[in-house]
């Protein structure tokens, strides 16, 4: 049986992949990437330490950007489903 906190973050999950065009082979390979995997290695850059912090107090999380060739990607942590439901009602601007 799945949970009602579940079935709202696959629910959740399902719109962002709808509004963003994910393609499923994109989604599943996604964490794989190696590209990811290549990014995640290099630490912050320390241009970005002040971001970072923004970022952090205005989420209450632990937040990494990590940059490589002019693109990158920012990591937002997250410790439960309510967590992950809070962040995105803040990313959503709800």
């Amino acid at each position: 049986m799945i949970s009602v906190a579940d079935e709202r973050l696959q629910l959740r999950l399902y719109k962002r992949i709808v509004e963003t065009g994910l393609s499923v082979r994109k989604i599943e390979n996604s964490p794989k990437d190696s590209t990811l995997r290549k990014r995640s290695r290099h630490p912050s850059a320390p241009e970005f330490q002040s971001l970072e912090d923004k970022l952090r107090v205005a989420l209450g999380t632990k937040v990494k950007i990590r940059e490589e060739r002019g693109s990158g990607e920012i990591v937002v942590e997250y410790y439960s489903h309510d967590d992950l439901d809070r962040l995105l009602d803040l990313l959503a601007g709800r």
